[in-house]
């Protein structure tokens, strides 16, 4: 017994935050001992037999704190009756309850709730040999303490005492002259369902603060324009000389806005135009300095080779005098000396008559082609300045030239 007293406050311990029970009914099984005193009659001794008994109990909640409770349940024990003890005959009951139960205060811990009741009831019992007192009608009253486990599941206890007031017998009946007891000592379990009556809950109530949405110093309740920021002096409304100027200050506002953009465009432009005859001018210099130095390179010095005793201009000595052409036509400026040589075969009569002729020949094709004689001048060596040795054939071919050279 005392393990499963143990076992049950510690599992009461482990939902101490349960609530306490907000359902409308409720159903119980219960089961307990029970005594009664069985004898009513001043020369009959008292027998008090004890029983075992079993049931349902039913709960409907009228109040947070009061419900209406209705009991059945049914005994069984050998202990003998008066009229019974020699022939040994078990002995049953049977009773049916009416009653109201009060919850005596908030459940202790969110988990235990103690209440008295009262109850009216019947109980009828059975004796196969006897019905002695057969019918006893009780009125009771009792303690109990009701343990939650879960929102809805509940344990049970509960101690009733009581006194019948209405007997029959195989006498006759008989009321309120009446003589016995009635003592019931009951465990359950018990379910809860349906929404219940919830104790009232008392919420503090808060003076009501002023607020001022739109900020204008004036309380909503008594601005007539809530979302306006407005003045105190018109009721939180905006003041039309001050909404003039305001607009009027926001329009000058607007326009220096609108000024600011349009310099800030025309900047933009500005700078992006500089931007783009920067790139131009940049573009034009670095144009002309190419064709400048293109011009250069054409304007170089060149070496015309004619063959053995001729001064007939060979198609590739001809491509570099035309090259020549070129260069001294995109440098206006530039002046050219063309000068005669030969190699050291045959006479130096002859080879100064042969230098003399192929520099003649050069300046003649030159002005032919549109180079002005005052740009040209030209001289003659025979063979008194070869460039190369006269003792090879390659030296010799490499003398026979004509040289022309750039005056800047």
């Amino acid at each position: 017994m005392k393990k499963v007293v143990v076992g049950i406050l510690v599992m009461c311990a482990m939902v101490s935050n349960l609530t306490a029970q907000t359902y409308k009914n409720s159903i119980s099984v219960l089961g307990g001992s029970s005594s009664l005193w069985l004898t009513n009659t001043a020369t009959e001794a008292g027998i008090r037999p004890t029983y075992s008994h079993g049931g349902l109990q039913v709960t409907h909640q009228l109040k947070s704190n009061i419900e209406v409770v209705l009991t059945g349940l049914g005994g069984y024990t050998t202990s003998p009756s008066y009229n019974a003890v020699k022939s040994g005959v078990d002995m049953k009951y049977l009773s049916a309850g009416l009653g109201l139960r009060y919850s005596l205060s908030k459940p202790l811990a969110k988990i235990f709730t103690p209440f008295a009741s009262l109850e009216a009831s019947a109980l009828a019992r059975k004796n196969t040999t006897q019905t002695n007192h057969n019918v006893d009608v009780i009125g009771s009253v009792g303690l109990g303490l009701k343990a939650a486990i879960t929102k809805q599941v509940s344990l049970l206890y509960q101690v009733s005492m009581g006194s019948p007031f209405y007997q029959t017998s195989h006498l006759g009946s008989n009321a309120f002259d009446v003589r016995g007891s009635y003592f019931l000592n009951s465990f359950g379990v018990s379910f809860a369902f349906g929404k219940g009556c919830e104790q009232p809950i008392a919420t503090a109530v808060s003076a009501p603060v002023d607020v001022d949405t739109d900020g204008d110093g004036v309380v909503d309740r008594l601005d007539q324009c809530p979302g306006v920021f407005g003045t105190a002096s018109n009721n939180g409304c905006i003041d039309p000389a001050l909404q003039a100027a305001a607009m009027a200050k926001l329009e000058k506002e607007a326009m220096v806005k609108a000024e600011a953009v349009v310099a800030a465009r025309y900047e933009a432009e500005a700078k992006a135009k500089a931007e783009a005859e920067a790139q131009a001018k940049q573009a034009a210099e670095t144009k002309a300095a190419e064709e400048q130095k293109a011009k250069e390179q054409l304007l170089q010095d060149r070496t015309l080779i004619f063959n053995d005793d001729s001064a007939v201009i060979l198609p590739a000595a001809k491509a570099q005098a035309d090259e020549v052409v070129e260069a001294l036509k995109q440098n206006p400026s530039a002046k050219i000396t063309v000068k005669g040589h030969t190699d050291n075969y045959g006479t130096k009569k002859n080879n100064v008559k042969v230098s003399r002729n192929r520099a003649a020949r050069v300046r003649k094709y030159l002005q032919k082609n549109g180079i002005e004689a005052s740009r040209i001048e030209s001289s003659y060596y025979g063979e008194s300045r070869p460039a190369h040795s006269n003792r090879t054939q390659a030296g010799k071919k490499l003398n026979r030239r004509v040289e022309i050279k750039i005056v800047k």
